[in-house]
């Protein structure tokens, strides 16, 4: 996969941000007894530092955008990024709750502990910023927040004004998240 990526790249100069991401999909990884031995995020972070030591033999610079999303909100255990100048994070909580702003202020959730394909999602504020804050202890790169404030919440705010609130908080708490 790395070999492709880096194919299409040399065949594209112009890409400066790539994405890469892995299993848009929750509770559907290998359980063979070579996979169990190592975590989604794990491979995900071996894979992203074999991409950017191929890039670098090609004299390649794009960034790679990779994404902390279902399993891969839980950060490596044994991996850790190589070259975080390569690297942009993206978070994606897709779950969370918008009837309340993400503010750092407070409390963090605990992260809770990792069991393959028997995951459950983050409703919280709490409790997606405690996966955020676990990866930032590890990746100290640029990062981004990839938001869904239009996926479902805004059918129970039919003028747009509470969703909008909350847009509007979540942008001005941003500055926070260092």
């Amino acid at each position: 996969m790395v070999h492709d990526i880096a194919g299409y790249l040399e065949k594209h100069k112009e890409v400066d941000l790539l994405h890469f991401w892995l299993a848009d999909g929750l509770n559907n990884h290998c359980e063979c007894e070579n996979c169990v031995k190592i975590t989604p995020s794990d491979i995900y972070v071996k894979m992203l530092n074999e991409l950017d030591q191929l890039l670098s033999e090609k004299d390649i610079n794009t960034k790679i955008v990779f994404l902390i999303y279902f399993e891969l909100l839980w950060p490596p255990q044994t991996e850790k990024i190589q070259n975080e100048d390569r690297f942009i994070l993206m978070f994606a909580p897709i779950t969370r709750t918008y009837s309340q702003p993400f503010v750092t202020k407070g409390k963090i959730g605990v992260l809770p502990p990792f069991t393959r394909n028997k995951i459950t999602l983050a409703k919280s504020v709490e409790e997606n910023l405690s996966f955020l804050f676990a990866w930032g202890k590890q990746f100290k790169g640029d990062s981004f927040d990839f938001d869904y404030h239009l996926y479902f919440d805004h059918y129970n705010d039919p003028a747009y004004y509470s969703i909008s609130e909350i847009l509007h908080t979540d942008i001005k708490n941003l500055s926070q998240w260092d």
